[in-house]
């Protein structure tokens, strides 16, 4: 399938599994040069070189979205790398469907899946607004309607 996306340059949190994995895969085969992080370095390696296999650039960095300074880094990084941005993809997420019980759980889940998602966006918006076709794709979870032992919906 052609999407048009050829050339473009486009930055995905949390890509080296899950759905980000896939996104980042999809968006290489397209044409796409693609610039990803998430915490494990091994896997970045390694995601990266896989992507490169299909003849685009790929970078990548290790670290952990809730570190504000290595984010904004990151994105500058990735956007001298790729030679700017056009496709934001803030995909890193919290909830894995095994929600612990407390406070501290829903802190995290907010702090990765809310605040790193804005936090991204702010850090990528001057960069996207030099693109003539930018564009932020936001993923979200069907977890608010699903049932993992913790609250119950009202009925």
């Amino acid at each position: 399938m052609d999407l048009g996306l050829a050339g473009k340059r486009a930055l995905i949190t949390g890509a080296t599994r899950g759905i980000g994995r896939a996104i980042a895969e999809h968006l290489a085969a397209e044409g796409c040069h693609v610039a990803l992080c998430a915490r494990d370095a091994a896997q970045v390696k390694a995601m990266v070189e896989a992507l490169k296999t299909r003849g685009v650039k790929a970078t990548g960095r290790a670290f952990d979205v809730t570190d504000e300074a290595a984010l904004r880094g990151w994105i500058a990084e990735a956007d001298r790398a790729l030679g700017g941005l056009d496709i934001l993809v803030p995909n890193v997420s919290a909830l894995s469907g095994a929600v612990t019980p407390g406070e501290k759980s829903w802190r995290l889940g907010f702090e990765i899946d809310v605040l790193a998602t804005v936090r991204t966006v702010e850090a990528a918006l001057p960069f996207l607004e030099k693109s003539k076709a930018g564009a932020i794709v936001g993923i979200a979870s069907a977890a608010a309607v699903e049932f993992f032992g913790g609250v119950r919906p009202y009925n």
